[in-house]
C-alpha cells in the first residue's frame, strides 16, 4: 500500500524536510524527486544555499547560467540565502 504524502499536514513534511536538509542532504533530493508535490514543498530549502566550485572562469561562468536558469524555471530566487564559492 502506498503512503499518500498529501494527506499530511504541511507543517510535518516541511519539518521532515528541514530534518532531512540537516541529516543526510542526498535524502532530501531523493525526497523531491518523488513528485511535483514533494518538490514544491522542499524546493525553498534546495535553493536556501548555492555553491559553485571554481575551478576556471569558462567553468565557473557555465555554473552560474545553469543555476540561474534554474532558478528562473522554479521562480526561486527569493529562497537563496547564502552563496558559497570555493
Amino acid at each position: 500500500m502506498a503512503l499518500n504524502l498529501v494527506k499530511f499536514p504541511l507543517e510535518i513534511l516541511l519539518h521532515i524536510c528541514e530534518l532531512l536538509s540537516h541529516a543526510h542532504e542526498p535524502s532530501l533530493r531523493c525526497f523531491v524527486l518523488a513528485s511535483k508535490y514533494c518538490y514544491s514543498i522542499a524546493s525553498c530549502l534546495l535553493f536556501r544555499t548555492i555553491t559553485f566550485n571554481i575551478t576556471t572562469p569558462s567553468k565557473l561562468q557555465a555554473h552560474v547560467r545553469e543555476c540561474t536558469r534554474l532558478l528562473q524555471r522554479d521562480g526561486a530566487f527569493h529562497h537563496v540565502r547564502r552563496l558559497v564559492l570555493v
